[in-house]
């Protein structure tokens, strides 16, 4: 196999990852809507979205290096009981 060859191999094997990538995230995607009634209200994220939410996220919450909330840290919190959706708070500050 001469180097040209070998180039157009990656590429093809390249290509096949990603479009093999893409029908597992389609299917993941599906699998999730399945779960709600109302589809309308539910969408993906890119990735450049999600990577700035979670950059948003764990600049905002204590997260450890294993990726889980660091609830030592956090000082005001609470405990809610089933049904007490009443205590928490939306990003603005207002009751939910």
């Amino acid at each position: 196999m001469n180097d040209q060859q070998r180039n157009r191999f990656a590429e093809l094997l390249q290509k096949q990852k990603q479009k093999s990538e893409k029908q597992k995230r389609h299917w993941l995607e599906a699998e999730l809507l399945n779960i709600f009634d109302i589809r309308q209200d539910v969408f993906c994220l890119s990735k450049t979205e999600e990577e700035l939410i979670m950059d948003e996220f764990v600049s905002a919450f204590p997260v450890t290096e294993w990726g889980r909330m660091d609830w030592k840290q956090i000082k005001n919190k609470c405990f809610i009981e089933n049904g007490q959706t009443n205590l928490i708070m939306d990003v603005g500050g207002s009751r939910a």
